[in-house]
């Protein structure tokens, strides 16, 4: 005589406590469960947890520096998404505040934002930071946010949330204003300083191998020098022209947008057409934002000095206020800016003396 047994059916659940679609970074924890029923009794079974993160993609990154160039061609108009920062190491990140420009103007945010690449920056300008990178973009259908960093060589660091600047595009962009004087990390400004760089860092949070960096200059000027002691020279009527034409080229100030003039005298006090003033120092001169293109530098020498300079490097390597960095610009030679921004070269002028300069191999000396 044979025992019958019935076997229910045997029902299989699983579960998983994270939706689809979930955040980059988020942990999914899987279990199965199992309930069957033999003789009348009914067993369940329930597997142990499988538990991993969902990562974004391994892809290339890059990050990058941009300015406010509402007046520069070939500026690519980005949304900007925001911008937050975190309080202190480990502290909650907050709005870094609305983007405004060196002269104190709102940028229109809700619209997008004409940026070009930045080389160097001025204090008062905000300072505007990228990060791409495809793998980062988890949700097609959603802004995405990122982490990166700001240090400057003058000792103020900053960590900045970026904001995707669409739901499906990989790059992420965020601001902070600049201002000069004693730095405090950790806060919505990042103090910086004239000589002193930027450094932006990104590291992707899944793979700590993947870092992206990029620097940028402070404060560019020109200096007007003279050739035999490195002294500073006031008083140099300076003319920035178009090389292709010879007329006065376009210069705008720091805030993108004010006209700036062709001609300044070094060491003088410069003012724009939004009012902002520039207070140069001994022997400076500044022409802020130019647009890529070929120049020339004229300079009319104040009185005892003549130009352009007859003597070449590396002859002022040991002269007073040296290192000076001399191109072809430095002597009403043509030069050309490959990227919106500033010059930065120096200019030497020859003392009107009786000293008769001689040159060989590259150097000069005098008797």
């Amino acid at each position: 005589m044979f025992a019958a047994f019935r076997l229910a059916p045997l029902l299989l659940f699983f579960t998983a406590c994270a939706a689809a679609a979930a955040p980059l970074g988020t942990q999914v924890v899987n279990r199965a469960e199992l309930a069957f029923t033999l003789g009348g009794v009914t067993t369940r079974l329930t597997t142990p947890d499988a538990i991993f993160t969902i990562e974004a993609q391994r892809t290339p990154s890059t990050i990058t520096f941009f300015r406010y160039s509402p007046a520069v061609p070939g500026a690519v108009p980005v949304r900007l998404n925001g911008a937050e920062f975190q309080n202190g190491a480990g502290g909650p990140f907050s709005a870094v505040g609305p983007l405004v420009s060196a002269g104190g103007a709102p940028i229109n945010t809700a619209a997008p934002v004409p940026l070009t690449e930045a080389e160097r920056y001025f204090a008062g300008e905000p300072v505007i930071v990228r990060v791409t990178d495809a793998g980062q973009n988890g949700d097609p259908a959603v802004i995405e946010t990122i982490v990166a960093t700001i240090a400057t060589g003058n000792g103020d660091f900053v960590t900045l949330r970026l904001f995707e600047s669409g739901p499906d595009t990989g790059e992420f962009y965020a601001w902070i204003p600049s201002e000069t004087g004693a730095p405090a990390t950790d806060d919505a400004m990042l103090t910086i300083a004239q000589g002193s760089a930027l450094t932006a860092r990104y590291q992707d949070p899944f793979d700590l191998t993947e870092v992206s960096t990029d620097t940028a200059g402070v404060d560019p000027f020109g200096r007007v020098f003279d050739s035999l002691t490195g002294a500073l020279i006031d008083g140099a009527i300076v003319t920035i022209v178009d090389d292709a034409t010879g007329m006065p080229a376009s210069v705008f100030g720091i805030d993108g947008v004010s006209a700036y003039p062709s001609t300044v005298v070094s060491g003088a006090t410069v003012t724009d057409a939004g009012g902002l003033t520039y207070d140069l120092g001994d022997g400076e001169y500044l022409f802020p934002i130019l647009a890529p293109g070929t120049y020339r530098l004229l300079v009319t020498p104040p009185t005892g000095y003549g130009g352009p300079s007859s003597v070449q490097p590396p002859a002022f390597d040991a002269l007073n206020n040296a290192p000076f960095t001399i191109i072809p610009g430095s002597y009403g030679q043509p030069f050309t800016l490959t990227g919106p921004g500033a010059l930065e070269f120096d200019t030497p002028l020859d003392p009107s003396t009786d000293v008769v300069l001689t040159k060989s191999a590259g150097t000069a000396t005098a008797s």
